[in-house]
């Protein structure tokens, strides 16, 4: 009966392999030759030999339980108490590989769940980290149970023929895995030479990673010292800030303070005003009847009075009549500053342009007719204007007026009234070619109330300035152009209507 042969131990220890730090494509190439591997091959991690990779046979060994994630310990309790832990502490602890032959486990639930135990020659190799420190233990497994089998009935029945032969047939399996088992061991030599570049490789990497660590740190304590200082700055632009929010506040404060007071003082001033006018509308309509029982007095009394003088009854009465014609005219007109308010408040409507101005030239028809005038109109820009109908007139019958008054005698007199839109708002335009006057030099002063630059006409000097006002309380302004000789130009711009 032939003797069986063990499993022969590798003729040279195998070079350490770095798990760790290994390159991606070097971990799988090894984790695919652990998994084609003809032997059982297990990864163990740590001094506690946590299971981090086996293979298929390494798992079939063991009955398919549950083994990844688990300490060896754990996952194998039927290898406690055997050498087998002994070994591995051993090749932990020296960085050495460790050699184990025949080694048995005794459970029921081992090798397939036969109910019996199983051998296998195993060898550990250390595992180390780019610094040489060993960080676990690769496991190199074969199953030789037929083997140990096949010699134990051999010693046991002085080799019969039959027991021989399968002796023989065991040993050339034997044989054949232990070829497949050298092979594995020369692919996992040189995976381990890779390992080892690749080792190297990265610890290049480390070290310019650890440069670059230096310099980020650098970079880190000069953005600290720069965060510091922009914090500092904020603190000091955040106290400027709330320094002027405070001064702002008390501007505001100021402020809100003076708009009370300017509100207050507007309507003190409305009803000063309102007040003004009532009393001017009142004081007119009051004087009004005193001055016409005196015109028909004093007519009256040249019927039946005689002058011993007749000269000085030329004299006199004229200038009374001239005297009272001249305190009805001023009657009247305080009365249209009266009226003046009560007609900027009336509700603005709809208004035909060319209608009104046939109205205002129907009054002012004598004055027509007396200076031969001309009158063109153009208001095909917006013949129709929203605004207060007695407002709107009254502005017309004061410039047409002044427009007539003050003709030049030296020509015809010409009139054009048109309406433009400048900025989509309506601007009128009341153009003559009268006497003008000089409106760079007195421009200021045309609007000021009984202000007149001519005097040989007749006149108060409160038509344009009741223009003014009713253009202004609309919201709106007047604008004039004019030179002595070359007439004027009117433009009241109503503002949006």
């Amino acid at each position: 009966m032939p003797d069986s042969a063990p499993l022969p131990a590798p003729t040279a220890p195998l070079h350490p392999v770095e798990l760790p730090l290994r390159a991606p494509s070097e971990e799988h190439r090894l984790r695919t030759l652990l998994q084609q591997a003809p032997a059982c091959m297990a990864s163990l991690a740590g001094p506690d030999y946590m299971v981090t990779v086996t293979n298929e046979l390494f798992r079939q060994l063991f009955g398919e339980r549950q083994l990844i994630g688990l300490p060896l310990r754990e996952a194998l309790p039927e290898l406690v108490g055997q050498p087998f832990f002994d070994l591995l502490n051993e090749a932990y602890r020296t960085g050495e590989p460790c050699y184990g032959y025949e080694a048995g486990a005794y459970a029921s639930a081992t090798y397939a769940g036969l109910n019996r135990p199983i051998h296998f020659n195993f060898i550990g190799q250390p595992a180390r980290d780019p610094l040489g420190r060993v960080t676990g233990v690769l496991l190199f497994a074969y199953n030789v149970s037929a083997h140990v089998r096949s010699r134990q009935l051999a010693e046991a029945d002085d080799r019969p023929p039959a027991t021989a032969h399968q002796l023989a047939i065991a040993n050339e399996e034997l044989a054949i895995a232990n070829e497949e088992l050298s092979v594995s061991y020369e692919e996992l030599d040189a995976s381990n030479h890779h390992l080892a570049v690749t080792n190297q490789e990265l610890a290049t990497a480390n070290e310019r990673l650890r440069t670059s660590n230096l310099s980020i740190q650098q970079q880190s304590q000069e953005l600290h010292k720069s965060h510091l200082a922009v914090r500092k700055l904020n603190q000091q632009l955040e106290a400027r800030v709330a320094e002027r929010t405070g001064q702002l506040q008390t501007a505001l404060h100021d402020i809100e303070h003076a708009n009370t007071a300017l509100l207050l003082s507007n309507q003190q001033l409305t009803r000063t005003n309102q007040d003004l006018d009532s009393f001017v509308y009142a004081s007119s309509h009051d004087l009004k009847q005193p001055v016409n029982n005196l015109a028909g007095l004093i007519a009256e009394l040249r019927r039946s009075v005689t002058f011993a003088d007749p000269a000085e009854e030329q004299l006199l009465l004229p200038l009374i009549h001239d005297a009272l014609r001249q305190l009805s005219t001023n009657i009247d007109d305080l009365a249209a500053l009266g009226q003046a308010q009560q007609v900027a408040l009336a509700p603005p409507e709809p208004v035909d342009l060319q209608a009104l101005v046939l109205d205002v030239l129907q009054t002012l028809e004598p004055q027509v007719r007396a200076t031969r005038a001309r009158i063109t109109t153009d208001f095909s820009a917006r013949p129709v204007l929203f605004y207060p109908r007695a407002s709107l007139r009254t502005i017309l019958l004061n410039l047409l007026s002044n427009a007539f008054k003050y003709t030049n005698p030296a020509r015809p007199s010409r009139v054009h009234c048109s309406l433009w839109l400048e900025n989509d708002q309506p601007v009128l335009w009341v153009k003559d070619n009268g006497l003008g006057f000089d409106a760079a030099r007195y421009g200021a002063e045309l609007f000021q109330l009984f202000r007149r630059f001519h005097t040989h006409t007749e006149g108060t000097g409160v038509g344009l300035y009741l223009v003014n006002r009713l253009v202004q309380v609309q919201g709106g302004h007047l604008a004039v152009e004019s030179q002595v000789g070359e007439g004027a130009t009117f433009r009241v711009h109503f503002g949006r209507v």
